[in-house]
């Protein structure tokens, strides 16, 4: 449930991963609705997060499951929607159903005969069966419970809809606290009007749309995992001291982000960029897959290159289809390189190469990525906050003999500057765009043990009969010695 497995023809262990098969039974408990067993591998599981799965059992009230609880075991430590537990021999767990009016909105309790319209102005419904509370935008909520605007016990809440809980909507010290419940948020929510914490609950998940949270002391703060589906479009999660992100029981969960969504922006106390979103004050992160830049190289050995390293994530790789362009502006030439193609190299990231004449330095090379349907990729810098989706990340192979000779060993800078003076003489040469161009006398400090580490020899005898008439060097990406 973690993880696909595969038990075909009955075999014992995973034909995937190896893990000893398991049977998982849920059943109805004190409701009604029959068994549903589930194979898996012995390790990591994860409750169903599907509500329709839940709805297959009901109570004499017609509740659908909070939860399961194991049997046998404390009925009290109640497994919610998503929840991850390590499961290792065959285990039966239990349907647990709780009471889904325990919830206010204000100082509101939702009951059956308001359920519909929660405040009497057709702003608020509820849905018992699926623990569902609607929000059209509902402007000033009258009141709180325990200093919350919304306020659940032992739910599994879900929140649809839109609301912009700002300063104006009264004096709150949290927008949603679910005591021991979770909460589900699938819509446009604005949170900045609270006193102190943002949104708390045993785990919170954000399934589409986007979220605003600027709050005093904490954003959301979870006891189970925290996790970001994929459909959302843009969280943005502000505080003014400790963390805008807290999970103090992280051997209950960490925060699981959708394959689809990259962290955009975090900001650490001290307002320097940060790597971990759960030390931060200032957090956003938004829709989309980036592959990010980690560099730019140029070649010599064998031919003439200028090389691009990316950090890919997995799910491009696992894209037959995903590719890199790298065009020269001047030249209007495209090389595609395909992303599960291309040649990791340890420490720099994949790497994409396009060949180029040696008068050619001097053009601006274009790196952008796609996917396979051609929808242009996210291009993240190494520093925080640098953007190059619009622009691509353009370098000359000029650019970096530069950066050689400026930031290289004493002998990477003299092959630095000499490899622009080469690079400028074959375009004075070719008369490529070479108006105004000379070349320095840096070529002089170059010896033959400066170039060796560069250099691709080739060694062997001429056949019998074969003599060397003339040879011919070409100024061009191959740098063929002709014989």
């Amino acid at each position: 449930m973690i993880r696909d497995h595969d038990f075909s023809d009955d075999s014992e262990f995973c034909t995937l991963c190896g893990a000893k098969r398991i049977l998982l039974s849920f059943e109805a408990g004190e409701g009604h609705g029959s068994t549903v067993n589930v194979f898996s591998g012995a390790g990591m599981q994860k409750m169903p997060e599907d509500l329709t799965f839940y709805a297959h059992f009901r109570n004499a009230d017609n509740w659908i499951p909070a939860g399961f609880a194991i049997a046998g075991e404390d009925q009290t430590v109640i497994y919610r929607p998503g929840a991850e537990l390590e499961v290792t021999e065959d285990t039966v767990f239990v349907a647990v159903y709780a009471d889904p009016y325990q919830l206010w909105v204000g100082s509101t309790k939702v009951t059956p005969d308001n359920q519909d319209d929660v405040l009497g102005d057709g702003k608020v419904s509820y849905d018992p069966y699926t623990y569902t509370l609607h929000l059209d935008d509902p402007g000033l909520i009258p009141g709180v419970t325990r200093g919350n605007l919304i306020y659940g016990v032992e739910v599994p809440l879900t929140v649809t809809g839109t609301a912009n809980f700002s300063e104006d909507t009264g004096n709150f010290s949290e927008y949603i606290y679910v005591m021991n419940g979770s909460v589900t948020l699938d819509g446009e929510f604005i949170c900045t009007g609270s006193t102190h914490f943002g949104i708390t609950a045993s785990g919170i998940t954000i399934r589409g749309g986007s979220l605003l949270v600027d709050s005093p002391d904490y954003g959301l703060y979870s006891f189970g995992a925290i996790r970001i589906e994929n459909e959302v479009e843009r969280i943005q999660i502000d505080v003014g001291t400790n963390r805008a992100i807290c999970l103090p029981y992280p051997e209950y969960g960490g925060v699981i982000l959708g394959d689809h969504l990259y962290v955009k922006e975090c900001v650490k106390e001290d307002g320097e960029p940060g790597d971990d979103i759960q030390d931060a004050r200032h957090v956003v992160i938004e829709h989309g897959i980036p592959v990010k830049i980690n560099g730019v190289s140029g070649s010599f050995n064998d031919k003439i290159k200028l090389n691009y390293y990316f950090d890919i994530p997995e799910l491009l790789l696992r894209d037959n289809g995903a590719y890199v362009t790298l065009t020269n502006e001047r030249t209007g030439e495209d090389n595609t390189l395909y992303i599960n193609e291309a040649e990791c190299v340890t420490d720099k990231g994949y790497k994409f190469s396009i060949p180029l004449a040696a008068k050619e330095a001097g053009d601006t090379i274009t790196a952008r990525a796609f996917d396979s349907e051609g929808n242009a990729l996210m291009i993240r810098g190494n520093a925080k906050g640098i953007d190059y989706t619009e622009t691509g990340v353009q370098y000359t192979l000029m650019d970096y003999f530069t950066w050689l000779e400026a930031n290289g060993s004493e002998s990477e800078k003299s092959v630095g500057k000499a490899a622009k003076d080469y690079c400028l003489a074959a375009q004075i040469c070719f008369d490529y765009y070479a108006e105004g161009l000379s070349v320095s006398s840096a070529v002089d400090d170059v010896t033959k043990e400066m170039l060796s580490g560069y250099i691709a020899g080739r060694e062997g005898k001429l056949p019998t009969g074969v003599s060397i008439r003339g040879i011919a060097a070409m100024l061009e990406s191959d740098n063929t010695l002709r014989l």
